[in-house]
């Protein structure tokens, strides 16, 4: 017990820190980002809305997203230009952009759990350690998995402190879901937020096309035979609406065991395919297509009742996101003078002086909730690692 509260504190005063008692400059003058940048991991690098952010946390997303861009190059056999254009700015400011992005998701996280009074626990800690010794067996020992996050510029208590987030979200996140906490939504604005983006629960049997080859018409066509018997099953039914799911169970390709009684979804995403979704948009509540024809095969598709709960939790997302997409951010000077090209330069000498060569540099993370997640720096908030569950 002595050693579960000593690290339990431990955290408490590591995030308590961030909140703004750190050296603005830094003290720390070593670990592969000084060698690196020049910048001490644990000098203020930004502020976001008022929340101090420490050089190691950016830097930590803009390590990752600068890996997954070279090593995407590098197996298509290319040699990033970070000058060239990227959804309208520079590659090199477009990573820049994205792992701010992420930080500042963090730093809302951490801000809102001090604002409405959720702190990591004991069991929280259980967790943290429990996950850290699954990492250490999956990597064939502590030595190996703490050379894996060396390569990613951080430590043991670095990465337990990123970890921590993933437990301060959840606890925000039982907050909202109570009612009549400072929290918990206001229906309307659910149901409005829903309306919005156009959410839909749909229910689907799909008669995969995938292992047909290009051409075979014939193949195809006893496809489209089996979705019409399918189809024709449906509507002979005297109760229809319970016995869709039957017919799925029985018939669909698509794997049940994930979610058995549909999906809920917000068109325009690319969760589905356009076919798929512009059949759903057409359907009244309790009504099933005819027979889609998609690139994934054919689908027959029931519009449900909307599934307000997960529209609920996407909205808790959607606020957190809005905060960060939308937080007054300071840049220390030391911000501004980042350069992309020359830090991934530096970033590989220092790992070879440290005799740093990992190839997974994904090993720890923890929001659910992604920010960079269009146009293909990777989901760096769940390469985290959905590691905390």
């Amino acid at each position: 017990m002595k050693k579960k509260l000593s690290g339990l504190l431990a955290l408490l005063l590591c995030l308590t820190c961030l909140a703004g008692c750190g050296s603005k400059s830094g003290k720390t003058k070593a670990g592969l980002y000084y060698d690196a940048t020049g910048i001490s991991p644990d000098a203020v690098l930004l502020t976001v809305d008022g929340w101090d952010v420490t050089a190691d946390r950016y830097l930590y997303w803009l390590t990752y997203n600068c890996d997954y861009i070279t090593n995407y190059y590098k197996q298509a056999g290319k040699t990033v230009d970070w000058n060239e254009s990227h959804s309208g700015q520079t590659l090199a400011d477009y990573v820049k952009s994205q792992a701010l992005s992420t930080t500042a998701l963090y730093a809302e996280v951490e801000s809102w759990a001090k604002k409405y009074g959720c702190e990591i626990s004991d069991e929280d800690l259980s967790g943290i350690d429990t996950q850290w010794d699954a990492m250490v067996r999956q990597y064939g020992g502590e030595d190996a998995y703490t050379a894996e996050l060396a390569y990613m510029g951080i430590d043991k208590a670095s990465a337990q402190l990123i970890s921590a987030d993933y437990y301060l979200y959840n606890h925000l996140y039982e907050l909202y879901s109570t009612e009549g906490s400072e929290l918990y939504p206001a229906q309307a604005d659910v149901d409005a937020y829903a309306q919005e983006k156009g959410y839909l629960t749909v229910d689907e049997i799909l008669v995969s096309t995938a292992d047909v080859a290009d051409g075979d018409t014939a193949a195809m066509a006893e496809k489209r035979e089996r979705a019409d018997m399918i189809l024709g099953k449906l509507n002979a039914s005297s109760d229809p609406l319970t016995y869709f799911s039957t017919l799925a169970g029985t018939y669909s390709d698509d794997d049940r065991e994930t979610y058995p009684d549909g999906f809920t979804f917000a068109p325009g995403v690319g969760t589905m395919s356009d076919a798929f979704e512009t059949a759903a948009q057409t359907l009244e509540e309790n009504k099933w297509s005819d027979v889609v024809e998609s690139d994934e095969g054919f689908y027959i598709i029931l519009r449900k009742p909307l599934d307000t709960d997960t529209v609920s939790a996407d909205y808790f997302d959607n606020l957190l996101k809005t905060a960060a997409d939308n937080a007054d951010i300071t840049y220390s000077d030391d911000y501004d003078s980042l350069d992309v090209a020359d830090l991934c330069t530096k970033l590989a000498d220092a790992r070879a002086k440290l005799n740093l060569t990992a190839g997974d540099s994904s090993a720890f993370g923890t929001l659910p909730a992604a920010t960079p997640e269009e146009g293909g720096t990777g989901d760096s908030s769940a390469a985290a690692a959905s590691s905390a569950n």
